[in-house]
This record gives C-alpha cells, structure tokens and sequence, in this order.
C-alpha cells in the first residue's frame, strides 16, 4: 500500500503521492517520519490482496446471492409481521453493504490501475465504497440490536409486545435508521472528497480523493460519534438483550417443564430458539468485534489513517474486519433456514419445489400454526 496525503507533501513513499491544493503548506510526514510504521508497503500488499480482494470478493459476490434469497423469501411471506420486516430490512442493509464491498475487492485488486484510465481506484474506494459499507453496516448492527430487543421483550412482557412493536412501527424505525446513519455519516463525506490531482511519478491528473483543511478537527468529533458510540452502543445493545433472552428463556423453560412434569414440546421449543438467537448473538460479536476495537484504536491514534504514519496498519486491520463483517452478512441465511421452519418452506417452494402445490399448502400450515400460537417463527 501506498501512503494518501492530504495536499502537497513529500514525494517519497507516499500513497498516490498526489497534489490537490498547491498553494498551502506541506503538512504530514515525509521519508523519515514513515520509519515508525509498523506494516511495510511489500507486507501489506500481499495481506490485502488476500483478504480484502480475494476473500472479501468471493464473500461479497457470495453474500448478495444469499441476501437477495432473503429478500424474495420475506416478500413471499408478507411484511405483515414485526419481525419479518425486521429481518426484510436487515437483509437489505447487509445485500447493500456487501455490494460496497465487492466494489472495494475490485479497487484494491492491482490490475485496476493497470487498465489505464485516469482514475485512482484505491483512493476512490475511500469516498465510493468505504464509507457506504460503513453506513450501511451501521443499519445492520441496529437492526440486530431492534431485532434481539422485540425477541427480549416478547419474553418479557408477552402480552403487551404486539401492541407495543407493531409491523407499521418497525417500518418507521427501520426507515429512520437509514437515515438517521445517513445524517450522521454525511461529515465524513464532506471531509473526504473526490478531485481531479496531479501525481508527479505518473506525470498525469487522474481522479483521486482529497481531505479538506481542517480534517483532523472534524475527525475528532464524526470518528468518535459515528464510530465509537453508535457503533458501541449497537454491539452493547445486542449483547444486553440475548443475555437477558437467554436468561428468561432458561427460567421458562424450567418453569414449564416444573408445572407442565416435563412438557418435551414445549422445552424443545425452547431450546430451538435459545439456540437459534445463540447463533445470531455469536456471529454478531464475534464478527464485530474487530471493528469495534479497530475504532476504538483510530480515536486513540490517529496515525492508523489513510495519511497517517501507520497507514499501512490501517488497510491490513480494515482488511481482517471486512472479511469478518462480510462473513456476518452472509452466513444469515444457513440459520434462517436451519431454524425457521416458515424460512425453510417458503424457500423450498420458490426455490425447490416451486410449482409443487404441496408447497403453498405447506406454507399456509405453517402461517397459520404461528398465528395460533401468537408468535411467528423468524
């Protein structure tokens, strides 16, 4: 990787080294400076081109498969249930993202500055594919974090959630959480935009990114709001909400097997959704959580930057961290479909059986035991 300065700098080992504004003063590091990297340019290079172009591509292209079967299965089974139109907007969130990050593993990928067209593909990505899948990644981790509080409080509270998350409600809250990561991402993109800049070692004006004077000041206060604490608070929410899930389920559980001498139906049921909202918990956490401590990290050194001294340091973490949260975005439909038994017979009938009517009959059943029951199977 290559160092991204901001306007006209030093012109040695520099990431596109190009100039934006050359009339203002150098700022940044030059050759000396960079000494204190941590991750050589050669090291770098090879840990993106593995993860963030080949793994991230093949998990990305993957992802928009899956999610696009999501989205036609909930469509089929209606948007009139709380949790369907939670899950609908989860998978649109996750399809978007994964497209910024398929767009991402084309730009990192070497041949792409070899086509010859006067455009900076690895500076782009920043503007064009980046903060995108950040946005929408956002979307996704609140949606998470909406969808294990309805299942928290439906254990809680059970005969007050219908009335309290209605499908029109989470309609409105699903709407606002795009635009409210919208809004508070819109710093950043007005921080970091798209020029026309001269590069000296190309001797041409290609298309690249530039930061504004002043980046650091608005950095201190978007980085720290749009990536720690929304962040943060998302990933606290969702651990919150599946402890205390976890919990009351195991107290009924119990309770039902003491007054009902051991009900295997209705424990069995039990166990599958602790299970199943274990699933979602652990995928979550265990894929976010290198971008929660990768933020965290960025507030407290701001080196780790596209033009900071540890630039390379910031593409191999940001690396690992798409690659997880692709994996995240992806793996949704093996448990939708493993433990919803709704999921499983919509998807055989559009995508395996679609013109067997066993199917619809099947799927009718199913809708209709869940309303019986008082709770759709998600």
């Amino acid at each position: 990787m290559k160092r991204l300065f901001d306007n006209n700098h030093c012109t040695t080992n520099t990431r596109l080294n190009g100039t934006s504004n050359p009339g203002n003063p150098p700022t940044g590091f030059c050759e000396a400076d960079l000494l204190g990297q941590i991750i050589s340019d050669k090291v770098a290079d090879i840990i993106v081109a593995i993860l963030q172009v080949a793994f991230t591509g093949i998990c990305a292209f993957a992802g928009i498969i899956t999610n696009t079967i999501n989205i036609t299965v909930f469509l089929n089974m209606g948007l009139h249930d709380a949790v369907n139109v939670s899950l609908f907007s989860l998978a649109i969130g996750d399809l978007l993202s994964l497209v910024c990050s398929l767009w991402e593993s084309i730009c990192f990928n070497t041949k792409m500055e070899d086509l010859g067209t006067p455009i900076v593909f690895s500076e782009i990505e920043y503007v064009t594919g980046c903060w995108p899948h950040v946005c929408f990644v956002r979307v996704t981790s609140y949606a998470t974090a909406f969808i294990t509080l309805e299942r928290c409080l439906c254990i809680t509270v059970p005969l007050k959630i219908k009335s309290i998350i209605t499908p029109k409600r989470t309609k409105v809250v699903m709407g606002f959480l795009f635009f409210f990561v919208a809004a508070t991402s819109a710093p950043e993109f007005y921080v970091t935009q798209l020029g026309w800049k001269f590069y000296p070692e190309r001797n041409r004006t290609m298309l690249g990114i530039h930061f504004i004077d002043g980046r650091e000041k608005f950095e201190s206060v978007t980085l720290v709001m749009n990536n720690i604490v929304l962040q943060c608070v998302a990933f606290v929410s969702v651990v919150i909400c599946t402890v205390v899930l976890i919990i009351q389920l195991n107290r009924k559980a119990q309770w039902r097997q003491q007054s009902t001498r051991g009900d295997a139906a209705s424990s069995g049921k039990d166990k599958r959704v602790i299970k199943m909202i274990s699933f979602i918990a652990v995928i979550f956490i265990v894929c976010e959580l290198p971008s929660v401590v990768n933020v965290i990290a960025m507030a407290f050194n701001p080196q780790i930057h596209p033009s900071g001294i540890n630039y390379n340091m910031f593409y191999v973490i940001w690396s690992v961290v798409y690659v997880m949260e692709s994996v995240n975005s992806t793996v949704n439909i093996f448990v939708y479909f493993n433990m919803s038994s709704r999921y499983k017979a919509v998807f055989t009938q559009i995508f395996i059986r679609p013109a067997d009517t066993r199917g619809s009959k099947l799927v009718k059943n199913v809708t209709e035991q869940c309303q019986l029951s008082g709770t759709q199977t998600s």
